[in-house]
C-alpha cells in the first residue's frame, strides 16, 4: 500500500533493570519504554522530550503464597496476612496516582469481574488474632523472593516487611536476578514471592485456568487446590451460555477470595513513557507485545 509502512524498522530491546532502561530513554537510546517504575513517571513527564501515560490495563499484582509450606497451608494465616496488608498505603507509595487496591485475583476491567466481594479490611488486631488462632501467637519468620532490578517489587517487599512486622511476621527479603528468581518460584521453592498478571485475551478462561486448575503453573505457584473451583473452571471452558458462564466465573472468584491462596495487591495502569517525536503508538490493555 502506498505510503506504508511508515516506519522502516521497529526494534524491541529487553533490558531487565529499570534504572538502565530509564537512562537509555533519557539518552535517546530508546523511543518508548513500557513498565516504567511508577515513582519515575512524574520525573520523566517533566522532561521536555518525553510524555508519560497511565494506560488502562488488565494488570494486577499479587503476593503469591506457597500453600505447600507452613504456615501458609493454614487459611487463617493467609487471611491474617490479608488483614495485615495495607493495600491503600502500597498504592499510595508505589503507584502514586496510577492504580487502585485489588479485592480479588481477576482484573477489574476484565469480563465477568465479581465486584460483589468485599475487600479485606486492614486490621492489625484481627490479623494478630487469626495468627494466634492458627497457633502463631508470636508470629513467624518468612522470606519474600523478589526479582532484583524490579523497582515496583522491591518497593512492595520493603513496605510489606514493615507492615507485617506490626502483626508479628518477621520478613527477610531475598533479591535474586530475574531468571534465577523465576526458576525458583516456578519450581515451588519459594515461601512468598511477588508477581503480576495481564490478560492476553478478554475472556476469564485463560487466567482462571492458570490460577485454578493444577498443572505446570501450580495454580499460579500457590499449589492451592479447590475441587469446586476446578470443576467450575472446567465447566466454564465448555459452557456457551454467557449468563451461566458469568455465574461460574464470579463463583470461582468468590471461592478464591474466601480461601486467600494469594493476596491481590492492586490493579495498575500501564506506565508508558514515549519520546515526543513518536506518533501513533498504542499500548494494548491486554498485556505485553
Amino acid at each position: 500500500m502506498e505510503g506504508l509502512p511508515k516506519t522502516e524498522e521497529i526494534k524491541f530491546v529487553v533490558v531487565p533493570d529499570d534504572n538502565t532502561r530509564v537512562m537509555q530513554l533519557q539518552a535517546g537510546g530508546i523511543d518508548i519504554m513500557t513498565f516504567v517504575p511508577y515513582n519515575r513517571m512524574d520525573e520523566l513527564n517533566n522532561d521536555p522530550n518525553l510524555v508519560a501515560l497511565g494506560v488502562p490495563s488488565t494488570s494486577t499484582r499479587y503476593i503469591v503464597l506457597n500453600n505447600n509450606v507452613k504456615p501458609f497451608d493454614d487459611v487463617r494465616v493467609r487471611k491474617a496476612l490479608q488483614h495485615g496488608t495495607n493495600k491503600e498505603a502500597i498504592v499510595r507509595f508505589v503507584l502514586y496516582k496510577y492504580g487502585e487496591p485489588a479485592k480479588g485475583f481477576a482484573p477489574k476491567s476484565g469480563l465477568f469481574y465479581n465486584d460483589d466481594i468485599k475487600p479485606y479490611e486492614y486490621d492489625v488486631a484481627k490479623a494478630k488474632q487469626l495468627l494466634a488462632d492458627a497457633g502463631y501467637p508470636k508470629g513467624f519468620k518468612t522470606e519474600i523472593l523478589v526479582r532484583s532490578g524490579n523497582a515496583v517489587y522491591e518497593q512492595i517487599a520493603t513496605i510489606l516487611k514493615e507492615q507485617w512486622k506490626q502483626i508479628g511476621v518477621d520478613v527477610n527479603i531475598l533479591s535474586l536476578e530475574s531468571a534465577t528468581a523465576v526458576e525458583k518460584y516456578r519450581s515451588m521453592k519459594h515461601q512468598v514471592t511477588l508477581s503480576g498478571w495481564t490478560n492476553d485475551m478478554n475472556d476469564p478462561s485463560q487466567q482462571v485456568n492458570y490460577v485454578i486448575i493444577p498443572g505446570p503453573a501450580h495454580a499460579y505457584y500457590t499449589d492451592w487446590k479447590s475441587e469446586e473451583a476446578i470443576d467450575l473452571a472446567k465447566q466454564g471452558n465448555r459452557e456457551l451460555d454467557l449468563a451461566k458462564r458469568e455465574a461460574m466465573y464470579k463463583k470461582i472468584q468468590a471461592i478464591h477470595y474466601d480461601e486467600a491462596p494469594m493476596i491481590p495487591i492492586f490493579h495498575g495502569t500501564y506506565p508508558v513513557v514515549i519520546n515526543k517525536k513518536v506518533e501513533g503508538f498504542v499500548q494494548t490493555p491486554l498485556g505485553n507485545y
